[in-house]
């Protein structure tokens, strides 16, 4: 039996591949969300919106025009699209992120003592009902729907 030789990996070749096939968008895959960033819709909808249009109307619209969406999720889009659009143009926006922000308990523990100098909190035993209820020797009831203990 001959036995088969496999081609040489050749980087150029697999990366000429790779860019002839990113050139190229996969129309199927590109989502609601990317089409409503174009800029001719987007536009659009924020024309439809000054005029003091709902999102409900512009999504009726766009049924029409066929394209299925929901008024929520079009709003829901919009909001991520212009976050997004916010977060590009400016990126820092002023609010710190969390690892800026200092630690509550770190702010705190100073202002609190130590637990070694402070005493804990014992209550006296009594005669075994703790707050007035049940005595503590009792067998819990683990039972039906009901007891006539219990009463």
């Amino acid at each position: 039996m001959p036995t088969e030789t496999k081609p040489a990996f050749d980087a150029d070749k697999i990366v000429a591949a790779l860019d002839k096939l990113a050139a190229t968008p996969n129309e199927s895959r590109v989502g609601l969300k990317e089409r409503l960033k174009e800029p001719r819709i987007y536009e659009a909808i924020q024309k439809a919106k000054a005029q003091k249009r709902t999102i409900a109307e512009i999504a009726d619209a766009m049924n029409a025009a066929g394209i299925e969406i929901k008024a929520g999720t079009l709003g829901l889009y919009l909001r991520e699209i212009e976050n997004e659009m916010k977060g590009a143009s400016d990126d820092k926006s002023g609010s710190k992120s969390k690892a800026d922000k200092p630690r509550k308990a770190a702010a705190t523990a100073e202002a609190k003592p130590t637990a070694a100098t402070e005493k804990p909190d014992v209550k006296p035993a009594d005669s075994g009902k703790p707050d007035g209820g049940k005595k503590l020797t009792q067998a819990p009831n683990m039972g039906g729907a009901f007891n006539q203990n219990d009463l």
